[in-house]
């Protein structure tokens, strides 16, 4: 069995319902550039890809011979941000559009539970010199999302087409999502509130869903990206959105908590 963990999300079999192969997930995961693999301590390796976006971790672990079953809890307690449990309905074994509906909607609940009642000041704060703020955090994750997921899907983004360019203002071009900014362009990404990150992620995480919800098991294996050696399928890149994804708002969570000192 190979379990996948991405932004503090465990999956059991997630290669097995993706159609995913180790190699691939080593290689890459959707726009990685670099595989780095370490030793751990259970036999496995922990495979380091650096994305365009920022970079993205996957844990891998295989069971090897003479290895005995089990190894590392992989939650060792309750998390604040997200449930713990399968999406409502899901019991039992889990296919594989169910566990992407799954850790979409954890990504909105890390996003609410940072965002929300967070005042104005706080969104735009640098908790340290070159560090991204948590209004740039969400804004970039949100970005990605809907530029990737609007582009498996052929459709135009919601950023576009709902007029969140518009209320959002920035000076930057409409097609910006943040990747390789710098600090002019990170601080040219000044949200007037809470409410408007949220909106926009709501909006992309109804699109998101949207796409999931039509998709059959074949889909998944469709090549999306062949400029990768092995070239990238659908199902590799909805996991890669949803490692990026994670592991920003993770990051946004983080800053929330040392600028309300906790």
């Amino acid at each position: 069995m190979v379990v996948l963990v991405a932004g503090g999300l465990t999956y059991a079999e997630i290669a097995e319902g993706l159609s995913i192969t180790v190699g691939t997930v080593k290689t890459h995961l959707g726009s990685a550039q670099t595989g780095i693999a370490a030793r751990n301590p259970w036999g496995g390796r922990l495979v380091g890809l650096a994305s365009r976006s920022g970079g993205a971790w996957v844990t891998e672990r295989r069971r090897v011979a003479g290895q005995p079953a089990g190894g590392p809890p992989t939650r060792s307690r309750p998390c604040r941000y997200g449930s713990g449990h399968a999406a409502p309905g899901h019991h039992g074994r889990m296919d594989a559009k169910q566990i992407l509906t799954d850790g979409f909607g954890r990504i909105r609940e890390v996003v609410h539970d940072v965002v929300d009642d967070l005042p104005q000041e706080h969104l735009n704060t640098r908790p340290a010199e070159g560090a991204n703020p948590i209004g740039w955090l969400v804004w970039h994750l949100t970005r990605v999302q809907d530029d990737h997921v609007a582009d498996a899907a052929g459709t135009e983004q919601v950023w576009n087409t709902q007029g969140w360019a518009e209320r959002f203002g920035l000076a930057l071009p409409e097609t910006d999502t943040g990747y390789g900014h710098g600090a002019a362009e990170v601080e040219a990404v000044r949200v007037t509130s809470g409410d408007l990150l949220t909106g926009y992620y709501d909006a992309v995480h109804e699109r998101t869903l949207d796409f999931v919800s039509g998709l059959r098991a074949r889909d998944l294996e469709e090549i999306v990206d062949a400029s990768w050696d092995p070239p990238v399928t659908l199902g590799v890149r909805l996991v890669s959105v949803l490692g990026d994804d994670l592991e920003h708002a993770g990051q946004a969570a983080y800053v929330r908590g040392m600028l309300r000192g906790r």
